[in-house]
């Protein structure tokens, strides 16, 4: 080695007879000879910096995209790192061979680069424990019947090369998904993967909140495989792709779980959105097209857009307890198109879940929400009020004719649909959207409206409304029985 390229005190050039301060900062091997893609062999130094292993001259790896490190059963001393990383827009697979001469050195450097690139623990396993395993839920008939074929062409490939470990449920009914949570053996899996539609996801999170040892159960992963239909956590293929990548090396960021109250359908979890009036109903009416795929919301929108007035104009009351920050509002303007400054310092970034920390949990499960829920609300009185329960004089009320009202707690209505690119996936507040029939020139500008929701034009229009961002609930009383949405949201 050139003596100007000798390691300083941040480096450690491998002596196998002393203890490798495994802290380093940088670990130089030398002699290191590497076969590409391309099978071009080349002798060079290799470096394992902080936050990447880089192969001299030919490029770099960062630990973050590296899903497989292994060893070469026909030469012990020659390792495979298989990463996928991210080259004009897009993850591609890329695969170095390395091959030492020295088998301690082979196996020390094997060692340390396995510490650095290992995956994060998952938080709902004690410390000293590991595990690398997960339980995969496949409805056949989701996204017309098109789940195991995405799930064998996209996802399983990209498992066996990360050799994640999996079982495979197929889900029989309706509910099915939530008596898998409810039973699940939090010691065998890390965590529950769904290749279907978000009813599926909705099931496992209800599982999850019902078990006694829920506070554990909901710190696992929950990864969301599906590639069709409209539903804000789906994707085409490619997004299958990417997610299946991020179930090999997950990040355990929080997702804030509502509490809605319905009239006809009682307590139930809620973590996307509360729709009623038009959206409702062009999502509900487009199920007799569900032949046509993604497309069938469209279909559903232009006959019920060129029906209207005569169709989404509902008579209601909304009540609800509001945030009073103009900041918090202001952002609410904010376009998925904006520079990412726009959004604010910080608003990107999210801290990792926890660890369990909890004890022994007796087993067993409940099945009352309102239980599971109370005291989670968080209001400053002390009580929520039922829908049988006049609300307190201290909150708002809008009454009016709407085309309609939503309760937003994500930033997308559908993969391709920022409807408040501001909204982030744990924020302590919801986003309270209407149309009221009272500020429409005509249903033109609603049909407009609608269609420039996927480049955000429609948080430019005077008649989008969004009164106030909510602080705790939401309260509908509606005119129409047949379209009727009476609710009240709490979050966990």
């Amino acid at each position: 080695m050139d003596a100007a390229a000798k390691p300083d005190a941040r480096e450690v050039a491998p002596d196998m007879n002393a203890n490798v301060d495994s802290s380093a900062k940088r670990v130089l091997v030398e002699s290191l000879v590497i076969e590409t893609d391309e099978k071009i062999r080349q002798k060079l130094i290799c470096n394992l910096h902080v936050n990447e292993i880089q192969f001299g001259s030919m490029g770099q790896f960062a630990y973050k995209d590296i899903v497989n490190v292994a060893t070469v059963y026909t030469n012990p001393n020659a390792l495979t790192i298989r990463a996928y990383v991210l080259e004009g827009g897009k993850r591609v697979e890329r695969n170095m061979k390395l091959e030492l001469e020295d088998p301690e050195r082979s196996r020390f450097f094997r060692q340390e680069l396995e510490r650095r690139s290992a995956r994060k623990r998952s938080p709902h396993r004690p410390k000293n424990t590991s595990g690398n395993k997960l339980l995969i839920l496949i409805n056949p008939y989701s996204g017309q019947k098109r789940a195991l074929q995405l799930w064998n062409n996209h996802v399983i490939p990209i498992f066996e090369k990360a050799e994640i470990d999996f079982d495979v449920v197929f889900t029989e009914s309706v509910g099915h998904g939530t008596q898998i949570a409810e039973q699940l053996d939090l010691e065998e899996y890390d965590g529950v993967g769904v290749v279907s539609g978000d009813g599926l996801v909705s099931e496992v999170i209800a599982g999850f909140l019902r078990r006694n040892d829920r506070e554990r159960a909901l710190k696992l992963i929950l990864p969301i495989l599906t590639s069709h239909s409209s539903e804000p956590f789906s994707a085409r293929d490619i997004f299958c792709f990417e997610a299946a990548l991020m179930a090999t090396r997950p990040r355990y960021l929080p997702l804030r779980i509502l509490h809605v109250e319905t009239e006809h359908d009682g307590h139930k979890p809620m973590f996307l959105s509360a729709v009623w009036g038009l959206i409702a109903d062009i999502d509900l009416g487009s199920e007799r097209f569900r032949w046509a795929g993604m497309i069938r919301l469209h279909m559903e929108a232009f006959i019920r857009i060129t029906r209207l007035p005569s169709v989404a104009k509902y008579k209601a009351r909304v009540s609800y307890k509001h945030v009073k920050d103009k900041q918090l509002l202001r952002s609410t303007k904010i376009k998925a198109s904006a520079p990412r400054e726009a959004f604010g310092d910080g608003h990107f970034d999210y801290e990792d879940v926890e660890p369990f920390t909890g004890g022994e949990t007796k087993p067993g499960t409940s099945n009352s929400f309102e239980e599971i829920f109370d005291g989670s609300h968080c209001l400053e009185e002390g009580h929520l009020p039922t829908l049988d329960e006049r609300v307190p004089n201290d909150w708002e009320v809008i009454e009016g004719e709407f085309a309609y009202v939503c309760l937003s707690a994500s930033s997308h209505l559908g993969s391709d649909l920022p409807y408040m690119p501001s909204q982030r996936l744990n924020d302590e507040v919801f986003y309270l959207t209407l149309i009221d029939w009272n500020t429409i020139p005509t249903r033109f500008h609603v049909a407009m409206m609608m269609i420039t929701i996927d480049r955000g034009a429609h948080l430019d229009y005077p008649f989008f409304q969004v009164p106030y961002t909510l602080d705790r609930l939401l309260y509908l009383v509606s005119g129409n029985p047949s379209s009727r949405l009476s609710g009240r949201t709490s979050r966990r």
